[in-house]
């Protein structure tokens, strides 16, 4: 259980150390809801567990813990997601509201 509770501690305190630098240097501001995004991205490698209860009820239960989800592979992913869709803006519900609103009319 402690080293779940480091999963989220360890990214919560260099994020947020991270972000008192970031503001002091920068004009824009570090959102501290990057801080708590990052927090639980950090029980991501955690995610196996959920594979281990779902095979648990076969006759050969498989425990995945420890192997791809704590790879360098695992980051990588994420990484590379985040790279296909950073300039990616989520205006749906915006552009839903619109929608809604100008059929009132």
């Amino acid at each position: 259980m402690a080293q779940a509770v480091l999963h989220i501690l360890l990214p919560l305190i260099l994020l947020s150390l991270f972000k008192d630098y970031y503001d002091k240097t920068h004009k824009r501001k570090f959102s501290l809801r990057y801080v708590l995004i990052g927090g639980l991205a950090g029980i991501l490698p955690d995610i196996d567990f959920i594979f281990l209860w779902i095979t648990s009820f076969t006759k050969n239960p498989i425990n995945y813990h420890g192997t791809i989800t704590h790879s360098l592979i695992f980051p990588i992913f994420f990484f590379i997601l985040f790279l296909i869709f950073k300039n990616t803006k989520l205006e749906i519900k915006a552009k839903k509201l619109q929608e809604i609103n100008s059929r009132k009319q």
